[in-house]
């Protein structure tokens, strides 16, 4: 593979993870004005309300992983390889927002105190709801396999041999 060939295919990778981990960090700030500035203004929590934001919250990222993959699809050759890059994407995006990767990009990022103690539980999370318990570093820890296993899927995705697959990038 030629140098350009090369360069090719990784800015086009580093273009398709950038816009993915953006939109992730945009829907953090927006979780982070609901959760810490409209407080600031009065907002009282209610699961009246909290049940709808976090159902389109959720929906949000769904969409985009359907959105996302079905643009990638499009703009491919449609061969099996490319129908692999495309599951491989949209099962990143689902993979990320089920485990909470906005979270940890919410703290990380956007929280000025940073991270929560680890006794403090993440009662809003859905995995304290199964577990009865979830903090910081089950948090971490979750978000750290999940991007394993992303790391795995694309491996297995990209792994095909050279003469059956031609990526476009």
């Amino acid at each position: 593979m030629t140098s350009k060939r090369l360069w090719s295919r990784f800015s086009k990778l580093a273009v398709l993870f950038s816009i993915v981990f953006l939109f992730f960090l945009i829907t953090a700030k927006i979780d982070y004005y609901v959760n810490d500035t409209l407080y600031q203004y009065g907002l009282r929590f209610s699961y009246r309300w909290a049940t709808g934001y976090w159902l389109a919250y959720t929906s949000e990222f769904m969409i985009f992983a359907c959105m996302t993959g079905f643009v990638y699809w499009l703009g491919s050759q449609k061969t099996r390889c490319d129908l692999k890059v495309t599951v491989a994407l949209v099962t990143t995006i689902v993979l990320l927002a089920i485990g909470g990767f906005q979270d940890i990009l919410f703290f990380a990022v956007w929280e000025e105190n940073g991270f929560p103690p680890n006794s403090v539980d993440w009662w809003w999370s859905w995995l304290h709801g199964v577990f009865g318990i979830w903090n910081t570093m089950m948090q971490i820890g979750l978000v750290a396999a999940i991007m394993g296993v992303s790391a795995v899927v694309w491996w297995l995705a990209l792994r095909t041999p050279k003469k059956v697959c031609k990526y476009p990038f």
